[in-house]
C-alpha cells in the first residue's frame, strides 16, 4: 500500500469542494485529503463487490472511480485490502466518479491507514 500526503490547498475536482477561490479563500474541507494506493472494492448491497479506483481519501471520505451505477444518498460498502471494510453514504456522483462520506468509522483506526 502506498500513501503520499499531497493536499496543499486550492485543488478541485470540479465539484468545487476544495476550490478556495469559490469560498474567500477558505477551504471547505473538513479533513486534510491524502492520495491513496490500495486494492478496493465497492459495495452497494444487495449487489456484489465491484472494483474502484480511489483517487483521494480522509478520515471522512473518499473520491473515486467506479463503473458501478450508484444514486445520491445510497448506503455502500467500501472494501480495503489489508484493512477491513468502511461503509458510507454517496455525497456526489458523475457517470463514473463518486465521493463518498465515512459513516460510524473507527477514525483512530482509519489514521493508521492514512
Amino acid at each position: 500500500m502506498h500513501v503520499s500526503h499531497w493536499f496543499t490547498g486550492k485543488y478541485s475536482w470540479g465539484w468545487g469542494m476544495s476550490d478556495s477561490s469559490a469560498t474567500g479563500g477558505r477551504e471547505r474541507r473538513r479533513h486534510i485529503r491524502v492520495r491513496i494506493s490500495v486494492d478496493a472494492r465497492i459495495e452497494a448491497p444487495p449487489r456484489a463487490p465491484q472494483p474502484c479506483d480511489i483517487y483521494d481519501m480522509s478520515i471522512g471520505g473518499a473520491l473515486m472511480e467506479t463503473r458501478v451505477a450508484l444514486r445520491l444518498g445510497q448506503h455502500v460498502i467500501l472494501h480495503l485490502a489489508d484493512f477491513g471494510v468502511i461503509e458510507g453514504r454517496v455525497a456526489r456522483v458523475t457517470s463514473t466518479v463518486l465521493a463518498i462520506i465515512f459513516e460510524g468509522v473507527d477514525q483512530a483506526a482509519l489514521g493508521v491507514l492514512l
